[in-house]
């Protein structure tokens, strides 16, 4: 089964880079989102200055990509990208080429005929 038979390639993409625009914008580990003060929030929290991997994902759920997570695991040999992210010796750096990775993998799929 092809990627472009579960999901939209077009939507992948947006979330993935808008994702990735989150990520650079604000990173955290041990908490979905934060605000600035530190103090942990809900991803979808207006005032939410930065994310782990997974609140940069519920940030910008929707229901066309609503199997992204699950493509987001399939680039990751534990398949914990919560616990990847919040391994101590993790940085943003080494979760932005993760999310590029995916990007670049996503945008050299087929287009569906």
């Amino acid at each position: 089964m092809r990627f472009a038979d579960i999901m939209d390639p077009a939507a992948a993409l947006r979330h993935l880079r808008s994702m990735h625009d989150t990520l650079t914008a604000g990173w955290t580990q041990g908490a979905a989102a934060r605000l600035a003060s530190g103090w942990p929030t809900e991803p979808h929290d207006m005032e939410a200055t930065c994310f782990c991997l997974f609140g940069a994902y519920q940030r910008h759920y929707t229901p066309k990509t609503k199997y992204l997570w699950d493509l987001l695991a399939a680039f990751d040999d534990k398949h914990d990208l919560v616990g990847w992210n919040d391994e101590p010796e993790r940085t943003q750096t080494e979760v932005l080429a993760f999310i590029k990775n995916v990007i670049d993998a996503v945008s050299n799929q087929p287009v569906a005929a």
